[in-house]
């Protein structure tokens, strides 16, 4: 997946990569040889059922073998109706439960992307200010919890930006 050009994006001048900010314009981004995977980013959106997230089985990242995935943003959307049910609706690593990012329900407003920042909504992001290591082989998993089982929304979105890196 490549980003190979932005095109009427006049007023663009900021740009955030990993947490950090960079001043360009939409000439200098333009000249972007192959967008931020050139930089060494990955950016995998996936699309989740209410069904599976509460079953568990929402994977918003495939762990890779010898492989560790290293979480720099994450952003998440309902689709479908705003999200009703669960308390919380995270993105954590298989088996350790390591809360990546965490969002109440009520942050889950139809079509509005909420993710780690200070103006997101209240979110936890425990694992990201760790360093955001997911374990190698693990899968990063979309879930809830508490109160009931996702349901009003039809599906979550995800998007998980990060890098691999070899164990």
């Amino acid at each position: 997946m490549g980003v190979t050009h932005f095109s009427g994006l006049d007023a663009v001048d900021e740009l955030d990569i990993g947490g950090v900010q960079v001043t360009a314009s939409a000439a200098e981004l333009n000249d972007l040889a192959d967008g931020v995977p050139a930089l060494g980013y990955q950016v995998v959106r996936a699309r989740h059922t209410v069904a599976a997230i509460t079953a568990g089985t929402a994977v918003a990242l495939a762990g890779v073998a010898g492989k560790q995935f290293v979480v720099r943003d994450i952003w998440m959307r309902a689709v479908g109706g705003n999200l009703s049910g669960p308390t919380t609706v995270e993105v954590v690593i298989e088996t350790t439960g390591t809360v990546m990012l965490s969002h109440v329900t009520a942050d889950m407003t139809s079509g509005v992307w909420r993710g780690c920042g200070t103006g997101d909504g209240t979110n936890v992001i425990t694992g990201i200010t760790a360093g955001g290591i997911v374990t190698a082989d693990k899968d990063l998993l979309l879930t809830d919890s508490g109160g009931s089982g996702a349901a009003t929304a039809t599906h979550i979105d995800t998007i998980v930006v990060g890098f691999w890196t070899t164990v």
